[in-house]
């Protein structure tokens, strides 16, 4: 098998395939009503209440008409409606329901791709082409929805991405680019009784894996979970060995990242963010000589969504954090060996209408948010101060994520849905 594409969720009859226009279309019935599916686009074209499968029914394209017949309560019903326009004027698709995270992979010398997780539990993997996005292949596997991606590595054939989202699944995946488009999964974990430690309090299939980073000296997946534990797994061959596990939070963590050379930042849904030492999850042969101890911070009233940081010097780190109460809180850190000290943290209140879920530092003295109150701000720091450049606004509803193109100079927003921004459109001429 090639590759395998899951077209219609929940779908409990598939009828017939059938070709038009050169594009493949499959019908069927999705709970009562009977649907008509582009494959190619990944957008159901027709949708017709017909009160499910079991009853009379056919159909036909016919000069560019769809006509469609069934019997219901012992009546006959037609259904027509104009194909082709359906087809020239439906955008493609990305996924039927919520995009809960996005990633990019890009290089200099190849085309820019994009990866997503939803909540129906797919992964769509999708080409960016002048702002918009080409659906090329739809990845299922996922037992719940899909929460965090990362991208382990990436050339001209090939792409690496790990995957984890609902009942604790890690996996990872390798999507073949050429010479001919095809996807398979290399490794599957699901968190199990040999990995849980009499801390470890919560039911495994309650626990969520909101993110995850890697650390590529050792080849380490750092994945975080809802119960505030922090896991490192290494993939050797096709499978994810767990390699330690640490718990640096009481709540539930919404992000990790590798900040430094001898720590991990993370921050959960309490607002607040965590130095843990990397020696805590690395394998026994890394980080050896370095031993701290995990150190926390309070720094905002409620969870903080959208995290980022920036290395100032050797030791120093500033971190831009924001989230629920709205508020954008700048934190820089002085870190000499097992000591990090708060040096200032300055917190802007009503920054956004609604709860801020992306955050990117860029150029050299700018921020960039998206909230879900629609709309995406452009900020110029100075010193601790902020200030508002330009702001526009995005048609996602229900903003999710935030990922950034740095080398095409492109925003992703999504949520309900996907859009791309030119980082030129929105800043202007600041940068």
């Amino acid at each position: 098998m090639i590759s395998e594409t899951k077209p219609l969720s929940d779908c409990e009859w598939l009828e017939r395939i059938l070709h038009y226009n050169d594009e493949m279309l499959i019908s069927g019935f999705q709970s009562s009503k009977f649907v008509l599916f582009n494959v190619d686009r990944n957008q159901t074209l027709v949708a017709v209440d017909c009160g499910g499968g079991h009853r009379s029914h056919d159909f036909i394209i016919h000069e560019g008409y769809f006509y469609f017949a069934y019997v219901n309560k012992r009546k006959t019903h037609r259904y027509v409606t104009r194909l082709p326009r359906l087809l020239r004027e439906l955008e493609p698709g990305l996924h039927p329901s919520s995009i809960n995270c996005v990633e990019l992979a890009e290089q200099d010398d190849v085309d820019l791709y994009m990866v997503t997780g939803g909540e129906n539990t797919e992964i769509q993997f999708s080409a960016v082409e002048t702002g918009k996005f080409k659906p090329l292949v739809s990845i299922q596997g996922h037992l719940s929805s899909v929460k965090c991606l990362a991208v382990l590595s990436h050339d001209k054939e090939s792409l690496l991405v790990a995957s984890a989202g609902g009942r604790s699944e890690l996996s990872v995946w390798r999507i073949q680019m050429k010479p001919e488009l095809q996807w398979k999964r290399v490794a599957n974990h699901l968190l199990g009784t040999p990995f849980q430690s009499k801390e470890e309090k919560e039911p495994v299939d309650d626990i969520r894996y909101m993110s995850m980073c890697f650390h590529a000296d050792t080849g380490t997946l750092i994945v975080a979970g809802s119960d505030g534990f922090i896991r490192s797994y290494s993939l050797q061959g096709n499978k994810l060995i767990p390699v330690k596990t640490c718990k640096s939070h009481r709540f539930c963590i919404l992000y990790v990242a590798v900040a430094h050379s001898n720590w991990i930042l993370s921050a959960d849904t309490a607002g607040y963010i965590c130095w843990t030492p990397l020696s805590m999850l690395l394998p026994e042969t890394s980080q050896d000589a370095f031993m701290g101890d995990i150190i926390r911070f309070r720094v905002h009233s409620a969870g903080a969504n959208a995290v980022d940081f920036r290395s100032l010097t050797e030791t120093e780190v500033e971190v831009g954090s924001s989230g629920e109460d709205c508020s954008i809180a700048l934190s820089r850190f002085t870190i000499l060996g097992k000591e990090i000290s708060l040096k200032y943290k300055r917190v802007h209140p009503s920054c956004h209408a609604s709860q801020v879920i992306g955050l990117r530092f860029i150029g050299g003295n700018h921020i960039i948010t998206a909230s879900k109150d629609q709309r995406i701000y452009l900020w110029k720091v100075n010193d601790d101060e902020i200030s508002v450049v330009d702001y526009t606004r995005t048609s996602v509803a229900d903003v999710t994520s935030l990922a950034i193109s740095r080398l095409r100079n492109l925003i992703v927003i999504t949520g309900r849905g996907a859009e791309a921004f030119s980082l030129n459109y929105v800043m202007r001429d600041e940068l």
